[in-house]
């Protein structure tokens, strides 16, 4: 997957050398594939120095990183000098020092890299308990709020009996789940009335993905301007208290530079993005999405600020529903689209009529079929199978509630 961005990469920006470093080092300090992944790939890494540096090769790896990898290597070990290395493992090698930096990740994933640091097992043991807790915390929280609003209890099993859920969150370490258990809470907190309360926990899931961002405007419709201003003051209040023990001005250059390769570079598993690239081959001759994601990103922004204007309902009960058209518009313009991206949308459709996202759920592991290619090349007939049967079943529960309202008319 990497080496495919490194292409992307050089294809957008028209330069004629590939740097096959941009896209991993990017892909550790964003946590794109996991602390888990992150941690591991760094082991091997660090196992891998030695021999690198010490065999008569022309290796660019600095002395100091190279001492450094013999005192981390896990188990420590005696560099070889009977076997060449393979001939991608200097410049694997070279970029060590990018992946030690933890000043990109968001701040309730930064304390984790601190934990174990001695031992990879057990820091990743400790995250594993941390979303394990997480994800019984969500499972309450969606009771909670099911039981508030009369609904079926049962619906909270679409959630906690997910493989998705149970596989991506506590078994690859996605932080999602975290997210998911803040953002119950604060909407729990919020239909209870308790704002503060809810301020706390709102604050808490953006700090630990920014994605709940784009559920305020539709908090604001329920509350009232007056009400609202003083719980998004708190929320902002928080939040500064979260991020700013980890603000500095290489933290904000890491930070923007991994959105900016977000939106501008990386590409995985869209949907209506692949449409327009395949267009933008045809029109250009080249990969457009330089040009196409921050504009699919202005309009995703407009589109649910529209949709909080012209809404008319203040009951709480109808914002999961919101909130769901909110994420899915987001995933559905979004270039990069992984796994476990469509946790939100599942969690959001248990308290609403739509199970579109539980099929969304069963389907989207076919994205994991690009790594069964030998280089990596995305099937696009999977992903024509995957969204199209997303967007047909979603069509037809759309009908079908239609007719009801018809009926009841």
């Amino acid at each position: 997957m990497p080496c495919c961005a490194a292409i992307q990469i050089q294809s957008v920006s028209g330069q004629g050398d590939i740097d096959y470093l941009a896209p991993i080092i990017a892909d550790a300090e964003a946590g794109f594939g996991g602390n888990l992944n992150a941690f591991e790939l760094m082991k091997s890494m660090i196992e891998a120095v030695p021999q690198v540096y010490t065999t008569k090769t022309s290796c660019p790896v600095p002395k100091s990183v190279a001492t450094l990898a013999v005192k981390c290597s896990y188990p420590p070990q005696k560099p070889s000098t009977n076997s060449s290395p393979p001939v991608w493992l200097p410049t694997f090698a070279a970029c060590l020092p990018y992946f030690a930096r933890t000043d990109a990740k968001p701040p309730t994933c930064s304390p984790t890299t601190w934990i174990a640091p001695g031992s990879v097992t057990g820091a990743a043991w400790v995250m594993k308990g941390i979303l394990l807790l997480a994800d019984v915390a969500a499972v309450f929280f969606l009771y909670r709020l099911l039981l508030h609003w009369k609904q079926p209890v049962a619906n909270v099993l679409w959630y906690a009996l997910n493989p998705l859920c149970i596989i991506e969150c506590v078994g690859n370490l996605h932080f999602e789940g975290l997210m998911v258990a803040c953002l119950l809470a604060a909407l729990y907190a919020l239909v209870r009335g308790y704002y503060f309360g809810a301020a706390v926990a709102f604050a808490l899931s953006i700090a630990t993905k920014l994605l709940p961002l784009l559920f305020l405007p539709f908090c604001i419709r329920r509350m009232g301007i007056a009400k609202s201003f003083v719980w998004l003051g708190w929320i902002g209040i928080i939040s500064v208290a979260l991020w700013w023990p980890i603000v500095s001005g290489a933290f904000l250059e890491n930070f923007t530079q991994s959105i900016a390769l977000y939106v501008r570079q990386f590409e995985f598993n869209a949907s209506f993005y692949y449409v327009i690239r395949e267009i933008g081959y045809s029109w250009k001759g080249y990969n457009i999405i330089r040009l196409v994601g921050p504009w699919l990103w202005g309009t995703v922004t407009i589109i649910i600020f529209l949709r909080a204007l012209l809404e008319r309902s203040r009951r709480w009960e109808d914002i999961p529903e919101v909130w769901l058209f909110a994420i899915s518009t987001f995933l559905f313009f979004a270039t990069t689209v992984h796994p476990w991206y469509a946790l939100l949308p599942l969690v959001l459709s248990t308290l609403t009529p739509w199970r579109w996202p539980v099929l969304w759920t069963a389907l989207i592991p076919l994205s994991y079929l690009t790594y069964a290619h030998p280089s990596f090349q995305e099937n696009l007939g999977w992903t024509a199978v995957e969204y199209g049967a997303v967007l047909l079943f979603g069509g037809w529960e759309w009908q079908q509630r239609r007719l009801k309202k018809i009926a009841v008319l």
